[in-house]
């Protein structure tokens, strides 16, 4: 299951059918219907979005667990997904030990959806905020992490 139909899946669960979660997310039900179909694809805008109006952490959304780990959750802050984005990406980076120019041609080598340097420093620096969720997907795979992992709202050591 990709992390789209993972987070579909998870709004059905929650709430029954797409309509009712549009009503609950702040999302139309129409888009909701469109990501389903595949005719178009969250971002992590869309994701904070409903993180915020829910008061369900981001990264709760795309996990397979998502029906427990919700209810034992507290939230109690609106976040801005794109700077705990940031932050687990320096956090990966350190740990492979690699340069910018490095993770970026290893990247570009092993996905079709190629990322420019300025591209990844985007997501570095926070700049960029409409991160297609495909693309935390595939970072999640090139880190070897849960793309959960990736927007969890946390401090590293």
């Amino acid at each position: 299951m990709n992390i789209t139909q993972l987070l579909i899946f998870n709004l059905k669960a929650k709430y029954g059918n797409l309509v009712a979660a549009s009503r609950h997310v702040g999302i139309s039900a129409a888009t909701l219907q469109n990501w389903a179909d595949s005719k178009s694809k969250p971002n992590m805008t869309h994701l904070n979005i409903i993180s915020n109006t829910t008061k369900i952490n981001a990264s709760l959304w795309i996990s397979e667990n998502f029906l427990v780990l919700s209810s034992q959750s507290e939230y109690t802050e609106t976040v801005c997904l794109h700077n705990y984005f940031r932050v687990n990406i320096d956090f990966y980076l350190r740990q492979t030990g690699k340069r910018r120019r490095d993770f970026v041609n290893q990247y570009n080598n092993s996905f079709i959806d190629s990322m420019s340097p300025n591209t990844f420093d985007g997501y570095r620096s926070g700049r960029t905020v409409n991160i297609p969720l495909h693309r935390l997907e595939e970072l999640s795979t090139f880190f070897n992490c849960e793309p959960n992992n990736l927007i969890e709202v946390r401090k590293h050591a």
